[in-house]
């Protein structure tokens, strides 16, 4: 189907199938974003994550941390906060320890683009999903890197109020 210009029929295959033995990544990671586009966000984050298990056995890369960036994302629009922050949980080791994953400059800039909104989304996952020291520690990179006191004030309290902490 791919050879074929069937990116169509080629993600609904590739979702059906058990093995992907000899499908390229890189295949799949585009199926993903032609279904994210269309609004197949579960469809998505599918084939996202059996690209990821292609490279299961090889060493984390940036690649590998841009798809769990965008798992993340889309599991965030899916209300599924405790995997997506998994996903996040990894990118968030990934900014402290770049070159374990293998990141330059240019991806972590990618990743930080908007640097208070990315953090922002993660505190939220890792809060809703109840791992409240990363969420605690995400909302405090979110608001130095977009300085918001009326907001920080909520996050803040949200936090506490998660903690049993009124």
């Amino acid at each position: 189907a791919l050879d074929l210009n069937r990116a169509d029929e080629a993600a609904r295959y590739a979702l059906r199938a058990d093995r992907l033995k000899g499908i390229d990544p890189r295949q799949l990671r585009k199926l993903g974003i032609d279904l994210s586009d269309n609004g197949d966000w579960q469809g998505a984050v599918e084939l996202y994550e059996k690209a990821l298990s292609l490279r299961k056995e090889a060493q984390p890369s940036a690649t590998d941390v841009l798809l769990h960036m965008e798992i993340g994302r889309l599991r965030h629009l899916l209300n599924d906060y405790k995997n997506a922050a998994q996903d996040f949980a990894l990118v968030v080791d990934s900014l402290e320890h770049p070159k374990k994953y293998r990141l330059d400059k240019d991806v972590v800039d990618l990743l930080l683009q908007k640097a208070g909104p990315t953090y922002a989304l993660m505190a939220e996952c890792f809060l809703l999903a109840d791992r409240l020291d990363q969420a605690a520690a995400a909302f405090e990179k979110s608001h130095k890197a977009s300085p918001d006191k009326a907001r920080q004030g909520y996050d803040l309290a949200r936090l506490k109020a998660r903690r049993e902490q009124p």
